[in-house]
């Protein structure tokens, strides 16, 4: 038998504050529009969402940070003649050795001034804001996300109508775009089921057209074929990205675990009796009581699946949110030697304990994963249970600073996991 528990801090305020920028109404959207339909929200402010990301950004990113094409770093398109396709990363690469990926950002900006769209994903590993905005969303839905920055010259569109397997927040930052949204093909599709896989091409029925402008906000749900063309101006918008966990994904890691879990079960590894192919009462009985059995530990899977698979795919979605500024070293060194050293969760890092038999494990942010006795595991509980403050030391480890917490506590500190109290 295990329990277990994930702590947050205050981090889903935080995100809720980040989708109301989205979308307005939390709770009028979740409950009337999320994953049912698409809405547009009309800015009532232009610069909306200056402070995530704009062409100082992007000038910014493409001068001085490395990308590479085979980390998915970028990708440049273009439209000639009402044809669309994906240009070759020879183009827009260092290529002064063989296999050098490495993405010239003098010809990229050549190529979008030659008419090439751009799409500069996963933009939310380095750059700052965004990487803070997509960590509250995804703690607040409980789903990772991911931006994508996308520049599309004028009069061109970036990308032919197609359907994303996840759902789609789009937030104008400059020019304008129109999209045009059409009745979903396959609802709520997984991997395999794209659009661009169905023989023969699918007849679209449009649903809605709108005009994009800075400010404005899309909501797209997974599975919505759409197009987006753009006006007399070059535009950028970011996609934010819902990376849904689905139930599909939990059934397919259910029924991956389930052999071994019958292989650990006596019953199951017992032989089908002599006779069992030719039928009768008493065999239809057993395969009856077989079948309950089975159901049983899908059950138990299914169960152990939702409660610890979700956990699992937050806590590696994101690595530890160290903070700004070069003093965390200075930070996570701090003595713990003072006798009411107060520390608490760090906002935006995430912590899952579990308890199994004598001892307990404790997965980070990351996905480090820690392994401690019980007693340090529920002091360790209390302390990020602890309202902002932060919970004094000397009460959960009278034992002093050699202790097994005061050990646990301290590379909790070094992941950025924990801070001091007195830091904020």
């Amino acid at each position: 038998m295990s329990t277990s528990a994930l702590y947050t801090g205050a981090a889903r305020a935080r995100g809720r504050s980040a989708l109301a920028r989205c979308v307005g109404d939390v709770d009028e959207f979740l409950a009337t529009v999320w994953t049912r339909r698409h809405r547009h929200r009309v800015a009532a402010e232009p610069a909306a969402f200056a402070d995530l990301f704009g062409e100082d950004s992007l000038r910014h990113v493409l001068a001085h940070r490395e990308l590479r094409v085979g980390r998915h770093d970028l990708r440049l398109m273009q439209t000639v003649d009402g044809r669309f396709s994906v240009l070759d990363p020879a183009q827009y690469t260092v290529g002064s050795e063989a296999g050098d990926d490495r993405v010239d950002g003098a010809a990229v900006n050549r190529l979008l001034r030659s008419g090439a769209s751009l799409a500069l994903q996963l933009v939310d590993r380095y750059w700052r804001p965004l990487e803070r905005f997509c960590r509250d969303l995804e703690l607040f839905l409980g789903h990772p996300c991911q931006a994508t920055a996308y520049v599309t010259p004028p009069a061109a569109q970036g990308l032919d109508v197609h359907h994303d397997l996840h759902d789609v927040l789009v937030l104008m930052l400059a020019g304008e775009k129109e999209f045009t949204l059409y009745e979903p093909v396959i609802e709520d599709p997984v991997r395999g089921q794209m659009l661009s896989s169905l023989s023969p091409p699918p007849h679209l029925q449009e649903i809605a057209t709108m005009t994009l402008r800075p400010g404005d906000v899309l909501y797209i749900p997974r599975g919505m074929p759409h197009v987006a063309l753009t006006g007399a101006h070059r535009s950028m918008h970011l996609t934010i990205g819902v990376r849904a966990a689905t139930w599909h994904a939990l059934a397919a890691e259910v029924t991956g675990k389930l052999a071994d879990e019958c292989a650990a079960d006596r019953e199951m590894r017992r032989s089908i009796p002599v006779g069992a192919l030719y039928g009768g009462h008493e065999y239809e009985s057993l395969a009856d009581e077989q079948a309950e059995r089975l159901a049983g530990i899908v059950r138990e899977l299914a169960r152990r699946a939702f409660r610890e698979g979700l956990t699992r795919t937050m806590l590696a979605a994101r690595p530890t949110d160290y903070g700004d500024g070069s003093d965390w070293l200075d930070r996570v060194a701090a003595p713990l030697t003072a006798e009411r050293a107060a520390v608490r969760l760090r906002p935006g890092a995430l912590v899952h304990i579990t308890r199994r038999g004598d001892e307990a494990e404790v997965r980070l942010s990351g996905g480090r994963i820690l392994r401690t006795g019980l007693a340090e595991a529920d002091a360790l509980a209390e302390i990020l249970s602890a309202p902002g403050g932060g919970t004094a030391m000397a009460y959960v480890s009278p034992a002093g600073p050699t202790s097994p917490l005061i050990r646990l506590v301290r590379v909790l500190l070094q992941e950025g996991v924990l801070e001091m109290a007195t830091t904020r």
